[in-house]
């Protein structure tokens, strides 16, 4: 059995290409692949996973940017080995929500605290029947 709440969008693999300027994601969500370009590779990770759920859930998630992206480097030591913790804040237009990434990869933190960020309001929408 399981809990009470399930990740709507379940990330099966992402991979982050950067060269110079040009920086290309791969994600695998939900058994459904996508592929984009963006400005870094968090923008990258975004718009592949956009790409993904504006075919998979309701319209309203093209309502939700990402409002706040703040890199903090927690604890004493502060060095290239550090742990990061990636907080994001979202904003619907009616709400907004925060979440947190933590890893020893920056790219990763950010994609933790992304996919929370998608999930969470998922949740909401769900919640509230649309």
């Amino acid at each position: 059995m399981g809990g009470l709440y399930e990740d709507a969008l379940r990330v099966e693999y992402w991979k982050v290409v950067s060269d110079d300027d040009m920086h290309i994601a791969m994600v695998k969500v939900n058994g459904e692949l996508g592929v984009a370009e963006g400005v870094g590779p968090v923008h990258a990770i975004d718009r592949a996973l956009r790409s993904i759920a504006s075919r998979l859930f309701p319209p309203e998630l093209n309502n939700v940017r990402l409002t706040d992206y703040r890199v903090i480097l927690p604890g004493e030591v502060k060095s290239t080995e550090s742990v990061v913790r990636v907080l994001m804040e979202f904003s619907d237009g009616k709400v907004s929500w925060r979440t947190v990434g933590v890893s020893t990869s920056i790219i990763t933190a950010s994609v933790e605290a992304l996919v929370d960020g998608l999930n969470y309001i998922l949740m909401i929408y769900n919640y509230k029947g649309k």
